[in-house]
């Protein structure tokens, strides 16, 4: 009668924990297997990019559907104003970033990142020295080539 009891107890303390995990705002580790998203990154700086100057470029990857409503109207210029502020006001789980700076002419070679469980959107912003926005929201292409030009950047699959 005991051992039966405290079966009982131990299959209702499992089945209360897998509910608290599985009912949480966002997807537990061990549940995602393969993310979708961007995973591969190359980036080329042609050699005249951002006319002769270095380029900062950032990929986002957001969770947050009040920061994608928010970054979907920011431009770089402003992006890479409060990019820290942005930091402080999201967790890691909120919004994940990789961050690169280029001087015309150099390269990244398919650097690896890692999209979260439960990604809303994914951005590239360029600082560049000219106008625009300089923003892009990726799709769910698992690799990227994004090259620098002279006065605004693209990317493809």
């Amino acid at each position: 009668m005991h051992r039966q009891l405290l079966r009982r107890l131990a299959a209702a303390a499992m089945t209360m924990l897998v509910l608290v995990l599985v009912s949480g705002c966002s997807t537990p580790s061990w549940l995602c297997l393969n993310p979708s998203g961007v995973s591969t990154v190359t980036i080329r700086a042609q050699p005249n990019a951002n006319i002769n100057s270095a380029v900062a470029v950032d990929l986002l990857f957001v969770r947050d559907d009040q920061l994608v409503t928010e970054l979907l109207q920011t431009p770089a210029l402003d992006y890479f104003a409060r990019r820290d502020q942005i930091r402080r006001d999201f967790t890691d789980s909120d919004v994940r970033r990789w961050s690169w700076e280029l001087a015309p002419g150099q390269q990244v070679d398919r650097a690896s990142v890692s999209p979260p469980c439960g990604r809303k959107a994914t951005f590239v912003f360029a600082s560049y020295a000219t106008p625009g926005d300089h923003r892009l929201r990726l799709g769910d292409d698992s690799a990227v080539v994004i090259i620098l030009n002279e006065r605004d950047f693209q990317v493809q699959p």
